[in-house]
C-alpha cells in the first residue's frame, strides 16, 4: 500500500464513495466491489434499457399510426357520404363500378364507336389507371376521329395551297427580275450581236499590232546591218559604191518614237475590246443564269400545282385556279369542322363525367383499403413475432434484475466482510491514534460503516466528525493511524507484504514525529516498511530504531537544472 499525504487525508477529508471503495480493499472486501462491478458491467451489456425503448418506440409507432389511419378513414367516410356513398363498402364499390361500366355502353353505342374490353373491376384502388386505356380509345374514335380526320385533311390543304402560292410569287419575281436586267442589258440576240463586232474589232487590232510588229523586226534588223557594215562596202538597198551616212538616224527615228506611240495606241484600243467583251459575257451568263432560275421556278409551279391536285383529290383543270379552287376546299372542311366541333365536346364531356365516376370507385377502394390498414395495425400486438419481442424483453428484464440481485449480494456481503474486519481493526486503529496524537479529550476513533466509512472521534461526553476537532497534526496523525492499523490486523485477508509513506510527517509537530518514527519502527515487526522523507527529525527516529533497516540517502537536486534526476549519495545497513 502506497501512503502520502493527499491519499490519507482523503481517508478524513476525501469523497464519500473513494473512501469507501479504499477502506473495502483494505479491509479485505476490494474482491466484492470489484465483482459488484463487473456483474453490473454484465446487466448493461445486456442493454435492457434499450430493449424497454426499442418496444417503447415500437408501441408508440403503431399507436401513431392507427391513429392516423383512424383519422384519415373517418375524414375519407366523410368525404364519401358527400356524395351519397355508404357502407358496406364493397357492395358500395360493385355499384359504381356497375354504374361506370353502363356510362361507357351507352357513350359507345350513341357515338357509333365500338366499346374496348374493360378491365376487371379489383383492385378498386387502381381502377382509374387501368380504365385510362379504354377511356383514351374512345376520345379517338367516332367524332374525335372524324375531327382529326377533317382537320389533317385542311392542315394539308392550307399547307398545300400556300406552297402553290409561294410557287407562283417566286416566278413572277424570277421573270421580273429577267426582264429588268434585259432593259438593262439587252436581249440574248443583242448581246450576242455586240459580242460579234468586238470580236471582229479585236481581230482588226490584233492585225495591225502584227502588221507593226513585222515592220519593226524588218527596221531593227537593217538598222543592225547598217550598224555592223564597214562604210566601204556598198549599199545593198541601192547598190551605191558607200552606205549613206544618214541613213541610221533615219531608222532609228522612225523605229522608236513613232512605232511605239501607235503601238500603245492599239494595245489601248485592244484593252478596251477586251474589257467590252467580259462585260458582254457577264450580261450573257446573268441573262442565262435569271432564264434557268426562271425556268425552275415554273416547274415548282407545276409541282405544287399537282401536290395541291393530291390534297383537293382531283385535278385541276386548266381553266381553274388553284387558289381559288383550294380556297374553296378549306372553306368546306371548316363548316364541316365547325359542326362535328359540338359533337366532340359532348364526347369528351361524357368520357369526363365517366372519370368522375371512376375515381368514386377508387374512392372507395380507398377507404376499403383504410380499413384493412386499422385492422392490421391492430393485430400487431397479436401476432407471434410482437409475442415473441416480449417475450424476450421479459426475459432480458429478468436476467437483469438477477444481475441487479447478485450486485446487492456481493456488495452486501463485502460490506459484512468489511464490517466483520473493521471491529477487529478497530482496537488497533484507537490505539495507534491515541500513541501519536495523546489526546485526553477524545481518545476513541469511531469509523461509521453505515456511512461509507466516515471517521470521527469520541470522549467520555460526546463525539465528533474528525475534521471538526482536530488540527493538522491530529488529523495526518488519525489517517496514518487508521492506515496501520488496517494493515497490520488482518494480513491473511488483503495480503499487504510492505507498506510505504510517503514524507507521512508533513505538517506533523517535532514530538508527533518522534512518535511517528517510533511507531514505525514498531510496524516493521508485522510490516515491511519503506518511508521516503526529507524530515531530518523522522530520519533521527528511524535511524535510532534497533530494527534492521538499509538507509538510502540522494543527492540534492541541482537548483539550476529543469531536469528531474536522483542520483544515490550512499547506501548503507544498520
Amino acid at each position: 500500500a502506497f501512503v502520502h499525504q493527499e491519499t490519507i487525508r482523503d481517508f478524513i477529508v476525501g469523497q464519500p464513495a473513494p473512501r469507501q471503495q479504499a477502506f473495502q480493499r483494505l479491509l479485505g472486501a476490494g474482491w466484492a466491489h470489484e465483482l459488484a462491478k463487473a456483474i453490473g458491467g454484465a446487466a448493461k451489456k445486456l442493454n435492457c434499457d434499450d430493449a424497454d425503448h426499442e418496444v417503447q418506440r415500437l408501441n408508440e409507432r403503431v399507436d401513431d399510426q392507427l391513429s392516423a389511419a383512424r383519422r384519415e378513414l373517418r375524414a375519407e367516410e366523410e368525404a364519401a357520404s358527400k356524395l351519397n356513398l355508404r357502407a358496406p363498402w364493397q357492395q358500395a364499390a360493385r355499384g359504381q363500378l356497375a354504374n361506370v361500366e353502363s356510362l361507357i355502353t351507352s357513350l359507345g353505342t350513341d357515338a357509333d364507336i365500338a366499346v374496348p374490353d374493360l378491365p376487371d373491376g379489383e383492385p378498386f384502388g387502381d381502377y382509374s389507371g387501368r380504365l385510362a386505356g379504354v377511356l383514351q380509345q374512345l376520345r379517338t374514335k367516332g367524332p374525335a376521329q372524324r375531327h382529326t380526320e377533317l382537320a389533317g385533311r385542311k392542315t394539308q390543304m392550307e399547307g398545300a395551297r400556300s406552297s402553290y402560292t409561294t410557287a407562283k410569287e417566286t416566278s413572277t419575281s424570277k421573270r421580273n427580275e429577267l426582264q429588268d436586267k434585259r432593259k438593262e442589258l439587252g436581249t440574248e440576240e443583242e448581246i450576242a450581236g455586240r459580242r460579234e463586232e468586238l470580236l471582229n474589232k479585236q481581230t482588226n487590232i490584233q492585225t495591225s499590232l502584227d502588221e507593226l510588229d513585222k515592220e519593226r523586226a524588218v527596221m531593227r534588223r537593217a538598222l543592225e546591218y547598217f550598224t555592223a557594215v564597214p562604210h566601204s562596202q556598198s549599199c545593198p538597198a541601192c547598190l551605191r559604191p558607200d552606205v549613206p551616212r544618214d541613213i541610221r538616224e533615219r531608222l532609228q527615228q522612225r523605229l522608236y518614237p513613232t512605232s511605239t506611240e501607235e503601238e500603245e495606241n492599239l494595245q489601248a484600243d485592244l484593252e478596251g475590246v477586251r474589257n467590252e467583251l467580259v462585260k458582254a459575257d457577264e450580261a450573257a451568263a446573268k441573262l442565262k443564269s435569271l432564264s434557268e432560275e426562271l425556268g425552275r421556278a415554273k416547274e415548282a409551279i407545276e409541282q405544287e400545282r399537282a401536290k395541291l391536285a393530291g390534297a383537293l383529290r382531283r385535278v385541276i383543270r386548266d381553266d381553274e385556279d388553284p387558289v381559288a379552287v383550294a380556297d374553296a376546299e378549306i372553306g368546306k372542311l371548316e363548316s364541316e369542322i365547325n359542326v362535328i366541333n359540338q359533337a366532340v365536346q359532348q364526347l369528351h364531356e361524357r368520357i369526363a363525367t365517366i372519370e368522375t365516376e371512376a375515381k368514386k370507385v377508387e374512392q372507395i377502394g380507398g377507404i376499403i383499403a383504410l380499413e384493412e390498414r386499422v385492422t392490421s395495425l391492430g393485430q400487431i400486438r397479436k401476432s407471434s413475432e410482437w409475442e415473441a419481442m416480449i417475450e424476450a424483453q421479459r426475459t432480458l428484464s429478468r436476467r437483469e434484475q438477477v444481475f441487479k440481485h447478485a450486485t446487492h449480494a456481493v456488495r452486501r456481503l463485502g460490506a459484512q466482510l468489511a464490517e466483520r474486519n473493521l471491529e477487529r481493526a478497530r482496537r488497533p486503529i484507537t490505539d495507534m491514534y491515541a500513541r501519536l496524537t495523546r489526546r485526553s479529550d477524545f481518545p476513541m476513533v469511531t469509523i461509521d460503516a453505515e456511512e461509507k466509512f466516515a471517521i470521527g472521534i469520541k470522549g467520555d461526553r460526546s463525539g465528533h466528525p474528525a475534521t471538526a476537532v482536530l488540527n493538522q497534526t491530529d488529523l495526518s496523525a488519525l489517517a496514518i493511524a487508521v492506515v496501520a492499523g488496517m494493515a497490520t490486523t488482518f494480513p491473511e485477508v488483503h495480503d499487504l507484504e510492505f507498506l510505504i509513506l510517503d514524507d507521512p510527517s508533513q505538517g506533523m509537530d517535532e514530538d508527533v514525529t518522534r512518535r511517528l518514527g517510533e511507531a514505525i519502527s514498531d510496524l516493521s515487526a508485522e510490516l515491511q516498511m519503506i518511508v521516503a522523507t526529507p524530515d531530518p527529525i523522522l530520519l533521527d527516529a528511524l535511524e535510532k530504531s534497533p530494527r534492521s533497516k538499509n538507509v538510502i540517502r540522494l543527492k540534492p537536486r541541482d537548483q539550476q537544472s529543469t531536469e528531474p534526476f536522483v542520483i544515490v549519495e550512499s547506501v548503507s545497513s544498520e
